[in-house]
């Protein structure tokens, strides 16, 4: 049969039949001596030997936690979005702890790149049953939290990091209503279910994301600094940041400085590299919050210049 199949190099289609409560698959572009109930092992041999089954799929990888045990009843819910995939859990995980995991592919290889775990997790919250991805963001139901209430957490990735940034409850949330029992996530709206509010009658929450009302600029002295104003009325935390400096003589200035800072309202901070040592002209790029600025300078010893 395996003979045949490599001389054949054929699998034109397969038509999927359902009768009842079974799938029967009708395949043509083999020949008319193969055994009407060999179809399951044909598509076995296919898939041994790399067929292409034109429309359909083929398993790629398999899946499964670096710290995978017994109970953790891991792949409970999924998400995908392009080489991006999360994948939760319905066991107690680690020591009681339920989590979900972010794997990444390269090529046709996935690996495991986190593992996603609540800031306030306790055992019956049920983080990690419904899982959903879209780019660098995950959103995280937990549906039996504060005595089923429920809540949402939001993670986002920086690099191949993913940290938590946020927890979403609904405004009029009572116990039992278990929202976060499902949960999805689009851009900047995300959707998410309480089946049991309002005596089981069910309702889907939208939430949409705000961009902060956020200015920046650079400037020198000692060092390549960025002022960051918060336009809005209120405090704005956990906002990213990073400055880059590079150029001088010889290359010799090359700096980077990062991190998180919190922005009172209306009011402004400032961040940078540091002091920077060198002569000649230096290229700076600073980004907060996503938003990228470039500009270029002169250091003069340890004066940053800045055009």
């Amino acid at each position: 049969m395996k003979d045949k199949l490599l001389r054949k190099g054929l699998v034109l289609g397969i038509i999927v039949l359902f009768v009842g409560a079974s799938v029967v698959p009708s395949i043509s572009g083999f020949d008319k001596d193969v055994e009407k109930n060999d179809y399951n092992n044909i598509i076995k041999q296919a898939f041994e030997n790399g067929f292409i089954l034109n429309n359909y799929w083929m398993e790629q990888d398999k899946l499964n936690a670096s710290d995978g045990a017994e109970g953790d009843w891991f792949g409970f819910s999924v998400s995908i979005d392009g080489d991006c995939a999360i994948i939760g859990i319905f066991g107690e995980g680690d020591k009681g702890v339920r989590s979900a995991y972010v794997f990444k592919r390269s090529g046709t290889t996935w690996t495991q790149e986190d593992k996603l775990i609540a800031s306030d997790e306790e055992v019956h919250n049920y983080f990690g049953h419904y899982v959903s991805i879209d780019g660098d963001t995950a959103l995280i139901g937990a549906f039996g939290d504060d005595n089923e209430k429920g809540s949402a957490y939001v993670f986002t990735r920086s690099g191949t990091t993913w940290t938590q940034k946020d927890k979403l409850i609904p405004s009029d949330g009572e116990v039992g209503d278990r929202f976060g029992i499902s949960v999805s996530i689009d851009g900047d709206t995300a959707l998410i279910g309480a089946y049991y509010d309002d005596n089981k009658t069910g309702s889907t929450y939208v939430f949409k994301r705000c961009v902060p009302d956020l200015s920046f600029i650079i400037k020198g002295g000692l060092g390549a600094r960025v002022v960051i104003t918060n336009n809005a009325t209120e405090d704005i935390n956990d906002v990213e940041w990073e400055v880059q400096a590079e150029g001088g003589i010889l290359g010799m200035i090359d700096k980077t400085a990062f991190g998180t800072i919190d922005v009172p309202a209306e009011d402004s901070v400032s961040v940078g590299t540091g002091i920077l040592f060198g002569l000649g002209g230096i290229d700076i790029k600073a980004t907060v919050a996503g938003e990228v600025k470039t500009a270029t300078g002169t250091q003069v010893i340890i004066l940053t210049l800045v055009n």
